[in-house]
């Protein structure tokens, strides 16, 4: 007999919230032609024999109290998990999405297996409409469901033959509760209770100091949790449905080079956070609420460089009030690497195992408190799957999105999928609450374009050749700190005799470089200028005035100096540039000899 667990049995009671939604695209086949509904209900009546799951529900007969098990649904039908989307021909994108935001709020029969799904035929191919419940199977226990039911790795399907099949009796209340204490024994052998830990515990003088330790690390740490202080949030209120919804996709490359403009070590979750901030950010300026920090709670991973890590919940302030969208997400990321580096995540875990062991309110406080209820108002939800691309009756899957229905107190939910190379988010926003996610997509939307403006100032900083001699890291994170700047035509950027502050690269335009009111050098884009007042620590050498309207990016003094002057190579180059450029000015004596 196979008993659900706890934490599975939690998940049952029909609240739209627990359930697991994908959005499966399909492009045409090769030959033009799409999948159709009754091709997919074979699929499904070949296959639906690979787990046992696909035919059962969750079962707790009369007279019986414990933990549901597993039983063979009696009357299981394909046309009760599989229905055809009611609609006046092909959807376009927005329509699938309706249809999406209307399945995702329909609770699911719990009397029959805990899956769904919905076929929709669309203006490029078809969409597959899926749902399931929690206890079946977390985020990526629903990909391994998919991948079963519907997904073949070429564009040649597995054929199987359909088996017959009987369902096995449902089973009574004796023999659940015989099972149930059968099972209970065994566990009894090969698991440790709490009391058996800590008596193993005081059995050493290592063990009990070792203990005491983590007992206060832990405790330091719930304390923390509880105190902390977090600004009253727009996105407090709220009851979940209705939802909009939006589907979007980035090639996985494209977000790992985007990281790169981030700095040193940045990561596609860097990105993603940093994206969610944007959209954060934007929308609260267009629906008129102060640009407070919002927490965003994101899955981090602990035990990083052992293959044991686990995955505990991290609670992020995004710092809405910083206009620079690169600095921005900067931000972002040296908060989460401070959390990371902390030990946090650790203690998070040591707590969600402790949770679980305790029961009733007091476990229901400490989940509470590890995963920020009434906190964190947004959630990032992360599902990694093949890299290899994957096909439905021989039509390739275009696209894989996941979501999570927003409830109260969590009004806005951002679901990421890695599959076949391409990275795709499902955002799902209550109504009432955020209204429109337009603003939230014109945010996620400006900042990736700042950040592949910053990709591209490393393409140009990299081209400096007082940089070129530094380590790639070094050169990522001075592309990160140069500040954009928008020139006009005359503008003067820097005045002859005035103190230097920073260092300028052209991105764009053309620019007159003056000495004593003579011109005597023309730039343009990859030049650069500024170096010899900060490297000679002396005013401005010449006038450099925009002839067209232009853009550089600038970088401070301190950044500059920090690290050009304590890099020799860079030094060597450096100086070979100043002088020539001295010389050039009829200026090199001055810096090259004595005065006499």
């Amino acid at each position: 007999m196979d008993f659900l667990t706890a934490a599975d049995a939690e998940q049952l009671g029909g609240e739209c919230y627990r359930l697991i939604i994908a959005l499966v695209r399909l492009n045409k086949r090769p030959d033009g032609t799409v999948p159709s509904y009754e091709e997919v209900r074979g699929l499904i009546e070949e296959r639906v024999q690979r787990s046992p799951r696909f035919r059962q529900f969750p079962y707790q007969p009369p007279g019986y109290s414990g933990l549901q098990a597993w039983a063979d649904c009696q009357d299981f039908d394909i046309d009760d998990h599989l229905v055809r989307a009611d609609t006046d021909g092909p959807a376009d994108r927005h329509q699938v999405e309706e249809l999406l935001a209307e399945w995702m709020t329909t609770p699911i029969d719990e009397t029959k297996p805990l899956w769904r799904i919905q076929y929709v035929e669309t203006e490029d191919g078809a969409a597959l409409l899926w749902k399931s419940g929690h206890a079946i199977a977390d985020g990526v226990g629903t990909l391994a469901l998919l991948a079963m039911l519907l997904f073949d790795v070429t564009g040649e399907p597995v054929r199987e033959e359909a088996a017959r099949w009987e369902p096995a009796p449902l089973p009574t209340a004796a023999e659940l509760q015989e099972a149930a204490r059968a099972a209970g024994a065994e566990e009894e052998v090969v698991v440790e209770t709490p009391l058996q830990k800590a008596m193993a515990v005081f059995s050493s003088p290592v063990s009990i100091k070792e203990a005491a330790a983590g007992t206060a690390q832990m405790s330091r740490y719930l304390l923390r949790k509880a105190r902390a202080d977090f600004a009253p949030s727009p996105l407090w209120a709220g009851n979940g449905p209705p939802v909009d919804l939006r589907t979007l996709e980035y090639p996985l490359e494209r977000l790992k080079l985007l990281g790169r403009g981030l700095g040193t070590g940045a990561t596609m979750n860097d990105v993603i956070l940093g994206m969610t901030g944007g959209g954060l950010r934007r929308w609260c300026l267009e629906n008129g609420h102060p640009l407070v920090e919002l927490a965003v709670r994101v899955p981090a991973a602990t035990g990083r460089g052992s293959s044991t890590g686990t995955i505990a919940p991290m609670i992020v302030p995004v710092p809405l009030a910083e206009e620079d969208p690169v600095r921005r997400v900067r931000m972002i990321r040296e908060r989460t690497e401070a959390v990371k580096s902390s030990g946090e995540l650790e203690v998070a875990v040591q707590a969600m195992a402790l949770a679980r062991e305790v029961p009733g309110p007091v476990g229901e406080r400490l989940n509470d408190l590890i995963f920020g209820k009434g906190q964190a108002n947004v959630e990032i939800h992360n599902v990694p799957g093949p890299s290899l691309e994957l096909y439905v009756l021989g039509a390739p899957i275009a696209s894989l999105h996941s979501f999570s229905l927003p409830r109260p107190q969590v009004a806005i939910q951002v679901n990421l999928v890695s599959i076949g190379g391409l990275v795709t988010i499902g955002l799902a926003a209550d109504t009432a609450v955020v209204g429109s996610l337009d603003p939230f997509v014109r945010g996620m939307a400006e900042t990736e374009e700042a950040l592949a403006r910053g990709v591209a100032n490393l393409d140009l900083v990299r081209r400096v050749p007082i940089f070129a001699p530094l380590e790639d890291e070094l050169q990522e994170d001075l592309a990160a700190r140069m500040a954009s700047r928008e020139v006009e035509a005359g503008e003067v950027l820097v005045k002859q005799g005035d103190a230097a502050d920073d260092f300028f690269l052209i991105v764009q335009g053309s620019f007159d470089t003056e000495v004593d009111g003579e011109s005597v050098r023309q730039m343009g884009p990859g030049d650069s200028f500024g170096e010899i007042g900060l490297l000679r620590d002396t005013e401005r050498t010449a006038t450099v005035t925009a002839e067209a309207d232009g853009v550089v990016m600038a970088l401070s003094r301190e950044d500059f100096l920090n690290a050009v002057a304590a890099d020799p190579a860079s030094m060597v180059v450096a100086d070979a540039i100043i002088n020539t450029r001295l010389g050039d000015l009829g200026r090199y004596r001055a810096f090259s000899e004595p005065p006499g």
